[in-house]
């Protein structure tokens, strides 16, 4: 029988493998036909090979696959390291006694000429990472691409040769290891890679090396080495570019959101020079999300003057038309972090209520754009903001009304928008039922009785509610008539459906 078919046949009749003799054969064509073949082999037979690969067991691995392997990777790299990627991502053995020797065969083709080798490398490298349980081996495995990247296994000459190491070591941080190696191991990496970012000279591949920084980051159970803060206080003050003073930021702001904090109070004089520098209107809008980052940042720390973000706050230029159109996603999310800490803390910045409706239309804008992670935690964050300060909510949905009937939003996500702003103990729900019922019948809007829903969610009974202001409602829609027809006719229907006594 062929290799596809014997594969097959294990996934579809879901074999479990017990006679090691038979696993061995079907391991053997799996080896002759795919390790040792000549050409890239195909998607639908190495699918076909996840029953019997999971059925390896470390003995058979060792003897039967990893020689091969490890073959393969010298002789005919270009051809099957996507295959021997795969392998390590179906095989359910932990490959720490396998890691570094794999590692070392694997390492030199991040220098290969042809980039789907250095991407598939590179996915060999993660895989292989992702199986490793080992702490110490997963430091071994830091200090070889360590060396790889500075030049020791020899020079990295191009710039897409030190990337594909970079990516590696940033797949190195998903190696599922205890919390004590895995401390040992980021400040470690973080070490590597400040290094690295002070060495290297191009600008695309610093930038990299910044957001590998931040991934790593992430992983930080407890302070950073020592060396991180005063590493990115001096990289703030000298002239670099936009994409690397944001990604710094964006290292500050990982450190913020830390189980334990880290104090940023010597940064505190460049994080608010990346916040003063957003007046006038041909302004960048890489430096308007310099100002958002730093801003989050300065007020997440609790223990800087944060006197020049609330100028910046009062004068709207981080919720400008500009950042909100042009802005990256990840800066844009910050900013709705942003927009909720400056929205709830009206006990101690009391702002102006122009400045407030701007800060929160800005918000409801968010919530209602094409992208499903804004629109999410926009969502959310209208929803909090409802709980914790119930006058928001008449703002909200009026802001919500303005926009839906000017400008071109995602239909589809204005029914989620309104109902987050519901408060069912909100003193003036009734206001807030007939403000929205025009922007609840926008012809596009895909959500039919949105308004009914809407209504009940407020804690009112929508046939009683229509009963009772009938009055106002029919005002609602012949103001609107003229203006908005489709709407206003669809507004009717409503009304007449809770009240069949009016047609009559």
């Amino acid at each position: 029988p062929s290799l596809p078919g014997l594969c097959l046949l294990a996934a579809l009749c879901g074999w479990s493998w017990n006679d090691n003799l038979s696993l061995e054969e079907v391991l053997e064509y799996f080896v002759s036909t795919v390790l040792q073949s000549r050409s890239k082999p195909c998607q639908v037979l190495l699918e076909a090979c996840s029953a019997v690969l999971g059925g390896t067991t470390h003995q058979l691995f060792k003897s039967l696959l990893l020689p091969p392997t490890l073959k393969c990777l010298l002789r005919n790299p270009d051809e099957l390291l996507e295959a021997v990627s795969w392998m390590f991502s179906v095989v359910p053995l932990d490959c720490s006694r396998y890691a570094v020797e794999l590692l070392k065969k694997i390492t030199v083709h991040f220098s290969s000429s042809v980039p789907s080798t250095r991407k598939h490398a590179v996915a060999l490298v993660c895989a292989v990472a992702r199986q490793t349980s080992d702490g110490e081996v997963a430091a071994q495995m830091l200090k070889v691409l360590s060396s790889v990247l500075t030049g020791g296994e020899g020079k990295l000459a191009l710039p897409e040769h030190r990337v594909a190491v970079l990516l590696a070591l940033q797949g190195l941080k998903d190696c599922p290891i205890t919390a004590t190696h895995l401390e040992a191991l980021t400040c470690s990496a973080v070490e590597e890679l400040t290094r690295h970012a002070k060495r290297e000279a191009h600008m695309p591949t610093v930038t990299l090396t910044i957001g590998v920084l931040q991934q790593w980051i992430t992983k930080l159970p407890s302070s950073p080495p020592p060396s991180l803060l005063p590493f990115i206080k001096t990289a703030l003050s000298e002239k670099i570019g936009s994409s690397q003073r944001i990604g710094y930021l964006l290292c500050l702001r990982e450190l913020c959101e830390r189980p334990v904090k880290a104090s940023l109070v010597s940064l505190q004089t460049e994080l608010l020079q990346c916040v003063e520098h957003t007046g006038g209107a041909s302004i960048q809008v890489s430096v308007l999300e310099e100002a958002v980052i730093a801003s989050y940042v300065v007020l997440s720390a609790n223990e800087m003057d944060a006197t020049k973000v609330w100028v910046q706050v009062n004068s709207c230029s981080l919720v400008s038309p500009k950042l909100l159109k042009e802005a990256s996603e990840s800066t844009l999310l910050i900013l709705v972090l942003l927009m909720e800490k400056v929205l709830l803390s009206h006990s101690t910045h009391s702002l102006q209520e122009q400045v407030e409706r701007s800060w929160l239309r800005s918000l409801v804008l968010l919530a209602v754009t094409k992208s499903l992670a804004l629109h999410t935690s926009a969502s959310k964050c209208l929803a909090r903001l409802v709980a914790e300060r119930p006058n928001l909510a008449g703002p909200m949905v009026a802001s919500l009304c303005e926009l839906a009937l000017k400008e071109d939003l995602s239909d589809i996500l204005i029914p989620r928008a309104l109902i987050a702003m519901a408060t069912p103990g909100h003193a003036h729900k009734e206001q807030l039922a007939k403000e929205a019922l025009l922007v609840s019948h926008k012809p596009a809007v895909l959500y039919q009785g949105l308004w009914v829903r809407y209504v009940s969610a407020l804690g009112l009974d929508p046939k009683a509610f229509a009963s009772q202001h009938m009055e106002d409602l029919l005002g609602v829609i012949l103001n609107s008539i003229g203006q908005f027809p489709d709407s206003s006719r669809a507004c009717l229907s409503t009304v007449l459906s809770l009240e069949p006594k009016l047609c009559a």
